[in-house]
């Protein structure tokens, strides 16, 4: 870049007639060699920008992947990226338009972001193949796009698809690399103007103008990494345009060819005033050609997918408590936090299209980003709570259910809650082989259990633990804030294991220990009591054998069923309404009183192995069947349905070993060699286990496949802890792994995703909205992207069964009835020619992933349940976050309990669906403040307007004046004009209504006129409303 960029510079200052466009995909890079410019080139580069000649497009911090990124992280990428251009450039550098020239696929909320955002226009490349072929016939490659149904016209985007991308037409590459010929002009008998300039007449009048329903055609003349030479390039598209128009203006032909800018383009269309389709859906997935679809970077890299997530916590929680504990200035840590984070977006890294050593990289610089945003988060704490400044907190590796801070005697936590509404979730402790009591901030004692760690996460590599249970308790959490919580070994059994120490010295013999069992006896000999001792040194616990530390657990023997690997064939050939379940273990009610339910009311502190056959709370239960194996779901309102959950994988497509000329599958193809998948059952086995605070099944499908099925005391969801890995491919072939969620629903192949996190957008299997696709793969064609939800619907029923993920995912129901979700790819070819093979090793073996699902249940008419998924949705997408203290600061509770335990920074309760999508200091007198209604019209139960006043919005915050901008806060909002475009059609209400249900009831679209804000006035917000306001504000401590 930094060659391409000093040529280029140089070029354009040479001639005055010439111009170019700066994507953002190259704004990271631009950045870093402006800041290593003289003066001089820079005052060049400032020039250039204010004549329009060097324009700057799109405007995110990188070119950001519209199918696996959250729309906060979008929102927050081009906010930093926005304010940096204007920062440098002024009002001159602002892009006009938005820039996805390089994304595969385009969702239908990013173009509503776009719009909100203020660009006049969105440039997209690539479409499926089949798709832009119907349209180059409709000329219909521009169109206006209507981002949102609930926003309606405040969305609307004049959209644009690059005919060639960013690419010369055919035969017109001038780079150095290219093979096209050059204009040779210097000699008459050698010259090939001729038969240039009519090439490229004709290919401009003939092959791309027909498609477009305008008279002005825009020619991009650029490649990937084009412009080493830019003499060359500038010299010969200067000989390009200058013989074109000699030769238009003597045969009398109507072309003229001139240097443009894509913002220059859509204002001469604007002008032209064309009729122009319009468009309600999206184009996901992308399909370069009928064998190729660009479905598995859904999930390509699941681990770095998590880590993303993760890192758009913590940088919330940052910028909050930046705010809220009124601290220092900070510029240095949130530069390098949201640099990291906005570059995380960028379609060739979210996407997992990375090398080795890039993923490393960019690994590196999140985990760090994270890492030093926890002094900022330790400061705030020790400022609000008023204790010492030198008092450390640490993160925990709590995805490998390890933490050496807290396995020990005693250590106090701190959950905060980043949400705008108080917040119930379980707190789960990696812990050593101790009873711990736990006390809440008032110094209370809380319920708490130890609950069996999952033997699989045991095994995980490098895990530097020798916990094998969890402490497990319920926080409720205070709205923007936090809680502190005190935890200490329980006072009993210190004094009983000093007697046990003393005995031990006499004797090799086992005595008794604790009273925690079924049968109020453990037996351990000197070696294993000695296990329990504090831990000095952290060693990997493969080897720890688990069973042994349990010897007052009476584990059931159980002999496998030989037919259970025919049951597993027979669920993959049958179909739903064959699905059968053992009538004798499903209870009809959930709370009748159970005998074998006693236990429950001992409040025992260890779990218990059962050997029943289900897990229950007050609001569901979960049957297994005569295998063992999960069968069925029932509601405490007598909804029964059949579940099953399956782990398959479909082997990956290898052209080479089978001879053929298709693409490789890779970190953005998704092909099976076979479209029937292969069931994971290698080593079946499932133990439950319960406590009064929650019941868990553990399941185990293979070496490399499990699940924990989990049901809290209080929570009408059920939640999967799933583990994958490592993948076996010693067959050599690669692995597209998935979980299959199979019910006896029937949805007629209709599936809901959600698009980047907000609005939720009607899938049906085998079809696409507005086009008939040709040759569709039904596999890979079938899987969409699931930033966080997924649900089906059985409108006979009245059923909705949702599915909550933890990272971006491929979704799809590729049977009526089922839902599967991608969670592991290990592929070991390569789709993008630069090696970016999705063979993610450790330790020279596959990699390990761990995530989460969540599964909700509910009748889909009932709103009040679509109210708590919403909220529920946010819960997952921004969990609380758990900081430990660091493990030399043991403290006293007497001590912990003179500080300040619990803190929220929200001084009046929200309406319920307003979300505070941002809080953020701007600079010393200023907060940025975004406020989202999250909820969709079709969840409104009766108030669709939510109204909040923001003067007394936080503690110890005076809010002095307020203004509103753009959704990226870089216009004042009364300064925004959107352009108005006529079109061939109205929009419809509900377009996911229309879809499929070809329900017509036609939009009202009328734009909403501008409210003036006031902080003693209300602000109003409608569903899916996003305001974004600049406040001044003064502290009041």
């Amino acid at each position: 870049m930094r060659r391409i960029l000093d040529a280029t510079i140089s070029e354009l200052w040479a001639d005055k007639e010439r111009k170019f466009t700066l994507s953002d995909s190259e704004l990271p890079y631009f950045f870093n060699w402006w800041s290593r410019r003289h003066d001089t080139v820079r005052r060049m580069v400032y020039e250039l920008i204010r004549q329009g000649r060097l324009m700057i497009v799109g405007g995110g911090w990188g070119m950001a992947d519209e199918a696996s990124t959250y729309y906060q992280s979008v929102i927050d990428s081009y906010t930093y990226s926005l304010r940096k251009i204007n920062a440098t450039f002024l009002s001159c550098g602002r892009p006009l338009v938005a820039w996805q020239a390089d994304t595969f696929g385009h969702s239908r909320e990013y173009a509503s972001l776009m719009a909100q955002m203020g660009y006049d226009g969105l440039f997209i490349n690539p479409i499926s193949f089949d798709d832009e072929i119907i349209r180059m016939d409709r000329k219909a490659l521009d169109f206006v796009w209507r981002g949102s149904d609930d926003l309606g016209p405040e969305t609307d985007i004049y959209t644009h698809k690059l005919f060639d991308g960013y690419w010369s037409p055919p035969g017109f590459c001038f780079d150095s690399m290219c093979s096209d010929p050059l204009f040779i002009t210097s000699d008459t008998f050698f010259s090939n103007v001729d038969e240039r300039v009519d090439l490229f007449v004709k290919s401009i009048r003939d092959r791309q103008a027909p498609s477009y329903n305008t008279k002005q055609v825009l020619v991009m003349m650029g490649k990937r990494l084009g412009y080493f030479n830019a003499k060359i390039w500038f010299e010969n598209i200067d000989k390009l345009i200058d013989n074109v128009n000699k030769k238009s203006y003597k045969d009398g032909d109507q072309i003229n060819v001139m240097y443009s800018t894509p913002a220059c383009y859509l204002k001469s269309v604007y002008e032209e005033n064309p009729v122009l389709e319009t468009k309600q859906d999206d184009f996901l997935p992308y399909a370069y050609d009928k064998y190729s679809y660009l479905s598995g970077m859904y999930t390509s890299r699941p681990t770095f997918k998590y880590l993303v997530r993760e890192a758009n916590i913590f940088l919330q929680m940052s910028k909050q408590l930046q705010v809220l504990g009124n601290l220092g200035n900070n510029d240095a840590l949130f530069e390098e936090f949201m640099w990291i984070m906005g570059v995380s977006q960028d379609h060739n890294i979210i996407s997992g299209a990375m090398r080795p050593h890039v993923l490393s990289f960019y690994t590196k610089k999140l985990y760090l980003a994270v890492q030093r945003s926890t002094l900022l988060i330790e400061e705030a704490f020790n400022k609000i709570r008023g204790c010492p400044k030198t008092t450390e907190y640490r993160l925990c590796f709590f995805n490998h259910s390890a933490c050496p801070n807290t396995e020990k005697s005693t250590f106090h936590i701190m959950v905060y809650n980043p949400l705008a509404w108080s917040v119930t979730m379980p707190v789960r402790l990696p812990i050593l082989n101790k009873m711990y009591d736990v006390f809440d901030p008032k110094g209370d004692k809380m319920k708490a259990v130890a609950m069996k760690i999952p033997e699989q996460v045991k095994k995980i590599p490098n895990r530097r633990s020798k916990a094998v249970t969890e402490l497990v308790f319920m926080a409720k959490l205070p709205a923007l804030g936090f809680k502190s919580y005190f935890v200490d070994e329980t006072e009993t059994l210190r004094r009983k294991k000093s007697i046990i120490k003393k005995i031990n010295k006499k004797t090799q013999k086992k005595y008794f220990i604790r009273q925690t069992a079924r049968d109020n006896a453990t037996y351990f000999n000197d070696e294993e009591n000695n296990y329990y001792k504090e831990i000095k040194s952290m060693n990997n616990i493969s080897n720890i054998n688990a069973a042994d530390d349990y010897n007052d657990i009476v584990v059931p023997t159980r002999t496998e069923t030989p037919d259970f690997i025919n049951y597993i064939n027979d669920k993959m050939t049958t179909q739903n309404d064959d699905v059968t379940t053992d009538k004798s273990i499903i209870k009809d009610t959930i709370l009748e009183d159970d005998s074998n339910r006693n236990y429950m009311e001992k409040e025992k502190y260890l779990f218990e192995e059962s050997t029943e056959s289900f897990i229950r709370n007050k609001y569901i239960q979960i049957n297994l069947n005569e295998y063992r194996k999960v069968s069925s779901l029932n509601l405490s309102n007598g909804i029964n349905i059949n579940l099953d959950l399956q782990f398959y994988f479909y082997v990956s497509d290898d052209p080479l070993q089978l001879n053929n000329t298709k693409r490789s599958p890779g970190a953005y193809i998704f092909r099976p060699m076979d479209n029937e998948p292969e069931p994971i059952i290698d080593n079946f086995e499932t133990k439950i286990y319960k406590s009064y605070i929650l019941e868990e099944i553990h399941s185990k499908y293979s070496d490399y496949a499990s699940f924990v099925l989990r049901l809290y005391v209080d929570s009408p969801v059920l939640e999967v802890d799933w583990i994958i890995g490592p993948v076996p491919v010693s067959d050599h072939l690669g692995k597209d792994v998935f979980i299959r969620y199979m019910t006896d629903l029937e949805n007629n192949g209709v599936f809901y995703t959600d698009a980047n996190g907000r609005q939720m957008v009607k899938r049906i299997r085998n079809k696409r909205a507005l086009y008939e696709p040709y040759n569709l793969d039904h596999v890979a064609g079938n899987f969409y992207p699931v930033t966080s939800r997924i649900y089906m619907e059985d409108t006979k029923k009245n059923l909705r069964l949702s599915i909550f993920n933890d990272r971006s995912q491929g979704g799809a129901s590729l049977q009526d009835g089922s839902i599967d979700l991608m969670v592991h790819r290990r592929i070991l070819t390569d789709d993008s020619g630069v090696q970016t093979y999705l063979n993610e090793t450790e330790n020279d073996a596959g990699i390990i992933v761990r995530g989460t699902h969540y599964l909700y249940l509910t009748k889909a008419d009932f709103k009040q349940n679509r109210l708590f998924e919403k909220k529920f949705l946010k819960e997952t997408e921004l969990k609380p976050q758990i900081i430990v203290s660091k493990i030399s600061q043991m403290t006293d509770k007497t001590y912990w309990l003179k500080y300040k335990n619990q803190f929220s920074g929200l001084k009046t309760k929200l309406p319920f669906g307003v979300h505070i999508l941002t809080l953020q200091q701007w600079d010393q007198h200023t907060l940025l403040l975004r406020l989202e209604n999250y909820l969709e019209n079709i969840d409104v139960v009766a108030n669709r307007i939510k109204r909040i006043f923001l003067r007394d919005l936080f503690v110890n915050v005076k809010l002095k004046k307020v203004s509103e901008t753009n959704l990226s806060a870089n216009i004042n909002l009364i300064d925004w004009v959107p352009l108005l475009w006529r079109t061939n059609g109205t929009f419809v209400k509900n377009f996911n209504e229309f879809y499929g249900d070809g329900k017509i009831e036609y939009s009202n679209d009328v734009l909403g006129s501008l409210e003036d804000v006031d902080l003693n006035k209300e602000v109003t917000l409608i569903p899916q409303q996003i305001r974004t306001f600049l406040i001044d504000f003064v502290y009041l401590f």
